[in-house]
């Protein structure tokens, strides 16, 4: 993820909010407006893949996707990491994502 709170005083609330403005864009792009108005705090967003074949869920922490792995049997990423990809190709996206997925027991680092 980008380094914005080392650049100046402040740079925490700046990556926050520049953290903020890409979900709501990622969010956008998935999400219908509608349905973030009736669940403004999702937990997970599940998202599927045809090309790989497989169907990741999108969450704002750790413990959420530990919990819809343990409850559902598909893995999470965090939002931020999604982010971090953004711009990339998708298999190189895929594949630097691969690593950090999270599964109920374990979240890689």
């Amino acid at each position: 993820m980008r380094d914005f709170a080392n650049r100046r005083p402040g740079g925490h609330q700046e990556a926050h909010r520049c953290l903020a403005e890409e979900a709501s864009a990622f969010l956008e792009r998935h999400v219908a407006p509608a349905v973030l108005e009736v669940f403004p705090e999702w937990q997970g967003l599940l998202l599927e893949c045809p090309v790989l074949g497989v169907s990741v869920w999108i969450v704002r922490s750790p413990s959420d996707g530990r919990w819809l792995h343990r409850v559902t049997g598909q893995p999470a990423l965090l939002l931020a990491d999604v982010l971090a990809h953004r711009g990339r190709r998708f298999a190189e996206a895929w594949e630097a994502l691969q690593a950090r997925l999270i599964v109920s027991g374990r979240a890689e680092p």
